[in-house]
């Protein structure tokens, strides 16, 4: 088998199907990465990111309609045959405007080229397989999905019609692999949330999650081709420009990116009057620019393990006369036994985020779910000793699940003698082809005091 080189990709169908063999070989732990684009034009590298996207969002999907054609499963495959056919198939099903002779020709020949000369013959028969599903240059779409077995749901709405009937039987099943989503996480959802919200939520992560800019600590207005309204007050849907984006967040304290959902959390903690802040697990800080914003006579000590994101974090804050940056070992140092307020946005399973985090959908399962809510009280018993006599502790997750939700604030009102005064479970909003200023992400929060 030959090797993907390292070198600058030929186009962009070299640059997706390069990062989609690189993600087949860690399959379901898919890194967060992009593409490859260095010397592709912008038209070119859209392509790239297209494919890749497309990819992944759908790669339950994608593999599932090619074990029914092929006596080999997909997942038996080397990474880079397991990549011409993922991308091959992701441009014939879901990206309409490249046409089916270019994404199949393609496919073929950087099989030949990157896996062997007979891996071609395969290659070609599979996606033409698919490109006949799909109805090859004649595509139909349906105006809403039904749920039916002969349809696949789309992310801009409506549904693409199958030549035939090829999906599961069974309801459950059908929207699974409709949408992309592993068996375990819909049958969870199913029994957590119940059929109907299951529904919602796995249509769900099919939606483009926009850019949101909270704006409601902003001393000026955007220029109206920046942003529009958000049903939520206090946040803007960002249609500018990529540039004008990286301009705001470099030259602008008072506007940040951030979901509804992420700075609804925080509102939990309104009223109180921290006069210091812990935000032990800060990222790269939003909550922490939100935190100053919101309590403008608080110090604010804030830290992250991520040696990545620690630094994105000191340098955001540096020479800021409230916010200290630390590692989170120097905590105690700083705070033992004086933080008023400690906000925890403990690492989760992402499973509110998974339109923005498409990757996390394929880790979901039990033993991961066992691991984050070990490690989440690991960091609250970790954290407890900052905590001054009246202090709060406001926990805070994007997660849909109650193992690392409720039952955690049930585990420290027991354990820790402290009284949930307040708390919310937000289920994320949007679905494909709804407007943008209906999106939000899911999350949890919970406020809790000395009972």
């Amino acid at each position: 088998m030959k090797t993907v080189s390292d070198q600058p990709a030929a186009d962009a169908r070299d640059a997706a199907f390069r990062l989609i063999a690189s993600h087949a070989r860690r399959f379901p732990d898919l890194l967060i990465a992009e593409p490859d684009v260095r010397g592709l034009d912008p038209r070119d590298a859209s392509l790239a990111y297209a494919i890749v996207e497309a990819a992944v969002r759908r790669w339950i999907t994608i593999e599932w309609l090619l074990d029914q054609f092929s006596k080999q499963p997909c997942a038996a495959l080397e990474p880079p045959m397991r990549a011409a056919l993922l991308g091959g198939a992701a441009q014939l099903l879901f990206l309409d405007r490249v046409p089916p002779h270019a994404a199949l020709d393609t496919a073929v020949e950087w099989a030949k080229s990157h896996v062997r000369p007979g891996a071609a013959g395969m290659v070609n028969a599979l996606l033409r397989r698919i490109n006949d599903l799909a109805g090859g240059g004649a595509r139909t779409r349906r105006e809403e999905y039904s749920g039916a077995d002969d349809e696949l749901p789309l992310e801009a709405g409506g549904a693409l019609a199958l030549t035939r009937s090829i999906l599961p039987q069974d309801p459950p099943a059908r929207l699974g692999v409709g949408v992309g989503l592993p068996p375990w996480l819909l049958r969870r959802w199913v029994e957590t949330r119940g059929v109907d919200a299951a529904r919602m939520l796995a249509l769900h992560t099919l939606a483009r999650a926009p850019v949101i800019l909270h704006t409601a600590h902003a001393t000026r207005v955007l220029p109206e081709a920046q942003g529009r309204a958000h049903d939520r007050a206090g946040h803007l849907v960002f249609t500018g420009t990529r540039e004008d984006l990286v301009s705001i967040m470099r030259t602008r304290t008072d506007i940040w990116v951030q979901d509804p959902a992420s700075s609804g959390s925080l509102l939990l903690a309104k009223g109180t009057s921290p006069r210091v802040i812990v935000d032990y697990c800060a990222g790269r800080g939003t909550k922490t620019r939100q935190l100053l914003a919101m309590f403008p006579k608080s110090r604010i000590i804030a830290g992250d393990v991520d040696p990545a994101r620690f630094a994105d974090l000191r340098a955001a804050f540096e020479g800021h006369p409230r916010a200290t940056v630390v590692a989170p070992g120097e905590y105690a140092r700083l705070a033992l036994g004086q933080a008023d307020l400690i906000v925890l946005d403990v690492p989760c399973s992402n499973t509110g985020v998974l339109p923005r985090r498409i990757e996390a959908k394929f880790r979901a399962n039990a033993k991961q779910l066992d691991r984050l809510a070990t490690a989440q009280r690991q960091i609250l018993s970790d954290a407890l000793p900052l905590l001054s006599p009246r202090g709060k502790f406001l926990y805070c997750t994007c997660s849909l699940e109650p193992d690392e939700n409720e039952l955690q604030t049930q585990w420290l009102a027991r354990w820790h003698r402290l009284k949930v005064e307040r708390q919310e479970t937000v289920l994320p909003a949007g679905l494909p082809g709804e407007d943008a200023s209906r999106y939000h992400d899911g999350a949890y929060a919970a406020l809790l005091g000395r009972g």
